[in-house]
């Protein structure tokens, strides 16, 4: 099967009853991976793939049915988590966690916790029988037993297989039924959003919508409940027709007293995103942001999170006293006692991907954040424009930094504190899990913008698959033309060879002091023989004189 697929092959090869479920899963998989990374208007949100997830939903069915045909006797009083990959500093994994923590501290909430990791990436390198220490390590962190935890081992593969994590997991569960089946995959992960089209494998089905400036595969598989985590994707699942239910993030308390300002005596600015939040298309970059705070001020920065040699090394360039007034650390183990640890001032957006979940363990410490323009939309349980600090460019940041004073930072850090309290602490998020269960969707109607931003966003995804086929085809073409071009070379090459043998052979030849018709000045006035070469005048002559004339 070709790399990168056409849609409409892939439809046509699901067609064939003897095609290779697996096979196309992955081929879907890698489909949707060119659809997330092409670029995108930053600040705009793709939402889903309809046509893609009738056709996931289509094929897992198959493979669940030739892998486990028989019925399903064995109940299980459990909530089965799935995930695609463990990496705690971002991702869908910290969400989940928070929802393990919310099932255990509730006693409406029924049923034990277990998690499936996919693992299509064949990252995870755990050992065969579930992951060594590796599980042990992530576990603890996620708040289960170890042997609760089950990652698919690894293998040698070049590509993703997403189709091989659905047969895992169906294999696993065989001749089983949960009491609720929570999603918490990649947005590519096919295999595992595959899951979500077995509906005999839980009385209940929820998708955890990630929403990260990109769209997700199983959000439109049939019967099942959307988590989404800002009212604005809340508002796009509702216009969809799907069954959406409101599930603000949320962190643990770290029960600190709001921070001493300026405590290095200038101001200390502070982002938190791994590499994947700093790359990509946007007016400008976070690159642009170091440097303004390096060379326009005196002010210290620190940025948590992985990043390469390379981005580090130009940040220490920026300013003669860089690699003084820089601090940089690749993971902390609580993001929000970090903020406390290296005297943090102010939080601002990491860019062009904002993070949301760093957005809430800021106001859980009391730290000013200062929102980016293009991801100020309410996503945070409703915290108001007007009460929040944006800001559009880098001149923009430092100018209004600048102006601040001790009094409206602590005046801010209050505010958000408070909002944290109401909408994001653990045991508001846990009451409302709890009811999201059980409550009914499409709480209330959708107004006429987000109703034209939600049809946008799907022209979008329309226009985005347009550009793939297109630039598919300008791949071909150039290909072709490559070829012709290396043909013609080769062409070229073989006729500038031929020369330069002709050219050899030439200068080997011996020089000859005669050519053919060359006469000589007595020849021009003989009659009869001066047309004739002289080789044939001496043999007439020789001719004559055996002849005895």
């Amino acid at each position: 099967m070709e790399q990168h697929p056409r849609w409409q092959d892939l439809w046509e090869w699901a067609s064939d009853p003897q095609s290779d479920e697996v096979g196309l899963l992955d081929a879907l998989g890698r489909l949707w991976d060119r659809l997330i990374l092409a670029p995108k208007p930053v600040g705009l949100m793709p939402f889903g793939w309809r046509e893609a997830d009738y056709l996931n939903a289509r094929l897992a069915s198959r493979v669940a049915r030739s892998v486990d045909p028989g019925d399903r006797p064995h109940w299980r009083d459990e909530n089965l988590f799935v995930a695609s990959e463990l990496a705690m500093e971002g991702g869908p994994e910290p969400w989940m966690a928070d929802c393990i923590r919310a099932i255990t501290s509730r006693e409406g909430i029924e049923g034990t916790c277990r998690v499936l990791v996919t693992n299509p990436w064949n990252r995870l390198r755990a050992d065969a029988d579930g992951g060594g220490d590796l599980r042990d390590q992530f576990a603890k962190r996620i708040g289960i037993e170890p042997e609760r935890l089950i990652i698919r081992p690894p293998e040698e593969a070049e590509r993703p297989t997403y189709g091989d994590g659905l047969v895992w997991l169906l294999r696993r569960l065989q001749g089983t039924r949960v009491r609720r089946l929570w999603l918490f995959h990649h947005p590519s992960d096919v295999g595992a959003a595959g899951l979500a089209a077995v509906p005999a494998l839980a009385a209940q089905r929820l998708l955890a919508h990630h929403v990260d400036s990109t769209p997700c595969a199983g959000l439109y598989l049939p019967g099942q409940v959307i988590l989404d985590p800002g009212d604005v994707p809340h508002a796009w699942s509702r216009q969809a027709g799907l069954d959406s239910r409101l599930l603000p993030l949320t962190c643990p308390d770290p029960g600190l007293s709001l921070p001493a300002f300026y405590r290095h005596n200038v101001l200390t600015t502070c982002c938190a995103g791994h590499a994947d939040k700093l790359d990509g298309v946007h007016p400008f970059s976070y690159d642009d942001v170091v440097e303004a705070i390096l060379q326009r001020t005196n002010w210290r920065h620190v940025h948590i999170g992985p990043v390469d040699e390379t981005r580090l090394k130009r940040w220490h360039a920026m300013a003669p006293d860089a690699e003084q007034r820089l601090l940089h650390k690749g993971w902390v183990p609580d993001l929000a006692r970090a903020f406390h640890d290296y005297g943090v001032d102010v939080c601002i957006t990491s860019v062009p991907t904002g993070g949301a979940r760093t957005a809430v363990e800021a106001m859980a410490a009391g730290i000013p954040y200062w929102f980016q323009a293009m991801f100020s939309t309410s996503r945070h349980g409703g915290l108001p424009a007007a009460r929040r600090r944006i800001w559009s460019t880098p001149d923009d940041l430092v100018a209004q930094l600048e102006k601040v004073t001790v009094e409206e930072l602590e005046a801010y850090a209050t505010d958000l504190r408070r909002h944290y309290m109401r909408f994001h602490h653990p045991d508001g998020f846990a009451r409302r899990l709890e009811e999201a269960l059980e409550a009914p969707g499409h709480p209330e109607p959708l107004d006429g913008t987000q109703l034209a931003l939600a049809g946008a966003l799907e022209q979008l995804r329309v226009e985005q698959l347009q550009v793939l086929e297109l630039r598919d085809q300008l791949k071909q073409a150039d290909r072709e033309i490559g070829r012709l071009a290396r043909e013609g070379g080769r062409q070229a090459d073989r006729l500038r060879r031929t020369s330069e043998q002709v050219e050899r052979l030439k200068a080997r030849a011996p020089r000859r002091w005669w050519f053919p018709g060359r006469r000589s000045a007595g020849d021009e006035s003989s009659s009869g023989t001066g047309d004739r070469p002289r080789s044939a005048r001496l043999g007439d002559q020789s001719r004559r004189q055996d002849s005895g004339g």
